[in-house]
């Protein structure tokens, strides 16, 4: 666990608290129907995404496609992950 070290000046105090809450991390499980059968070797995050690569090499994606991010065709947010084409 990284721990802040303690803040003599009101700007490392200032510092130290923004890294405090830079660093927290929420986490949501869920059973992912699509993919039950397939080996995730490597997954990436984003703040309001994520990629999964399978071992048999096809890549899946999910969450907020704002901008694009998911790699679809369409800005349409996905609550389970797809596979991208």
């Amino acid at each position: 666990m990284i721990q802040a070290q303690k803040a003599d000046s009101p700007f490392e105090k200032q510092a130290a608290d923004a890294f405090k809450a830079a660093s927290k991390i929420e986490f949501a499980f869920c059973r992912l129907n699509q993919i039950q059968s397939h080996f995730i070797s490597h997954l990436a995050c984003g703040k309001h995404h994520a990629l999964l690569l399978t071992s048999s090499g096809f890549v899946y994606s999910f969450g907020q496609a704002e901008y694009g991010q998911l790699g679809h065709s369409k800005d349409e947010d996905l609550k389970e992950p797809t596979i991208i084409l």
